[in-house]
């Protein structure tokens, strides 16, 4: 993806790294993320891997010290605004009744991100 500039992505790019949003630098996740979230916004089902991952990365279940180095580490990256936006993405997702069927409530996960970002 780094031949990109984040707002001319192209969705094969996108579909082909479904999974390394994940993988990237801080810099390069806040970077990418928001093209991930287009993304995501314009191909909402959750039969859509980069859809489900970029869900998965918000909302984690994975909750425990090594993981909430990483998301203090990338999401320390972005500022209250865009955290303030990604809630209202996982808001989203938590209402739409196919999201919940298939992830359950993204609400706990995506407040261990929260609380991870504003730790020191």
């Amino acid at each position: 993806m780094a031949p990109h500039d984040w707002r001319h992505v192209p969705d094969p790019a996108l579909e082909k790294h479904f999974d390394a949003l994940s993988t990237l630098s801080a810099e390069a996740f806040a970077c990418y993320l928001p093209a991930y979230l287009l993304y995501a916004l314009d191909h909402f089902t959750p039969d859509s891997l980069v859809t489900e991952f970029t869900i998965y990365l918000l909302a984690t279940e994975d909750q425990d010290e090594r993981m909430r180095e990483y998301c203090h580490e990338h999401f320390g990256c972005l500022d209250a605004r865009q955290m303030e936006w990604l809630g209202e993405f996982i808001q989203i997702v938590g209402a739409d009744e196919d999201f919940r069927q298939h992830l359950g409530d993204p609400g706990a996960g995506y407040a261990f991100v929260k609380a991870a970002w504003k730790q020191p």
